[in-house]
């Protein structure tokens, strides 16, 4: 069983830690079933979390340089007022949009490039992260995991701890 630290039920003053009270005091815990087990994501749920956390950084980053774009084109006056950003009709302004100086106009074409407000680089993300999810709450539905059991060798298990500072396995 996989346990969070912040889940291990403390009397107030209990501050004294060592390795042999915090194993009577867990073995107690555990007999007295007192311990609630965190849920240990399986590999397709980890590759699922990659692919959420790829589509978020692609969007944050489509964000920053759609930004980015809007700032360089107001520092030098161009202000599109004819609708709202990053539809056809502003892509189209954009594009007939030249700059006197060719530096500002290689900074300009430079932004153009990346994150201009075309689709995120991403779109096939998002559709398999959807099917994973539909998948994944397919399968778990209903299910309340508790515990999770680990197995003996469990140097080969891999636990994810981002949500909780470290995580207490005890052996079963």
């Amino acid at each position: 069983m996989a346990v969070a630290p912040a889940l291990i039920p403390k009397r107030p003053g209990e501050r004294v830690k060592t390795n042999r009270r915090d194993a009577v005091t867990l073995a107690r815990l555990k007999r007295a079933g007192e311990l609630i087990g965190v849920w240990v994501p399986d590999v397709v749920h980890e590759a699922v979390r990659d692919l959420v956390r790829g589509r978020e950084a692609a969007a944050d980053d489509l964000r920053r340089k759609r930004q980015q774009l809007l700032s360089f084109l107001l520092r030098h006056g161009r202000i599109y007022e004819s609708g709202g950003h990053w539809t056809l009709a502003h892509r189209r302004w954009l594009a007939r949009q030249s700059f006197e100086h060719t530096a500002q106009q290689i900074v300009f074409q430079e932004k153009m490039g990346r994150g201009h407000g075309g689709e995120l680089p991403s779109s096939e993300l998002r559709a398999q992260r959807d099917a994973r999810l539909v998948e994944k709450s397919s399968r778990t539905q209903g299910k309340k995991l508790e515990s999770v059991e680990v197995p003996r060798d469990y140097a080969q298990c891999n636990i994810n701890t981002r949500k909780f500072k470290s995580v207490i396995i005890i052996i079963t």
